[in-house]
């Protein structure tokens, strides 16, 4: 499975990204802005 990492401010738009991508069978991680990438450095490959 594919992992997306969707980081976006808009909390409605980055729900909306991340119900379509998984509906396509991707696993999405996803922040609200750049500035803490702390959830997102613990998701390696």
């Amino acid at each position: 499975m594919a992992r997306v990492l969707v980081i976006e401010d808009d909390a409605s738009f980055r729900g909306i990204l991340k119900e379509a991508l998984e509906q396509n069978h991707y696993e999405v991680i996803t922040a609200a802005n750049g500035s803490k990438p702390s959830k997102a450095s613990r998701w390696t490959s």
